[in-house]
């Protein structure tokens, strides 16, 4: 699996924080779609036609999917206290796992 946010910090905080700002929202939501959204988009349609999980909307489920990923982003590199790795990866592993059938 790829590293932890909190080994880039420096990179995360463009990514996240300084991009939308310089960009502006509609060009880092445009960058994010192609980069992220689709990717999970997709990721969860195959999930779903497997029946690994039922989701009402995959747009929506996508899209707070990506949230979380972003959300748990931001923990790693401004949470305070920190949140361990070990506790970030398993809150969002219990997420996805509620998405189940």
């Amino acid at each position: 699996s790829p590293p932890a946010v909190s080994h880039y910090p420096a990179v995360a905080a463009i990514l996240i924080e300084q991009g939308p700002q310089v960009l502006g929202w509609k060009k880092a939501r445009e960058i994010e779609s192609k980069s992220s959204l689709r990717p999970m988009q997709t990721a969860v349609e195959r999930a779903c036609a497997a029946g690994e999980i039922e989701v009402p909307s995959v747009e929506v489920a996508a899209l707070l999917i990506n949230a979380l990923l972003a959300e748990t982003a931001l923990i790693a590199l401004y949470g305070k206290p920190k949140i361990s790795t070990t506790e970030q990866e398993a809150s969002v592993r219990r997420f996805i796992t509620g998405l189940k059938r």
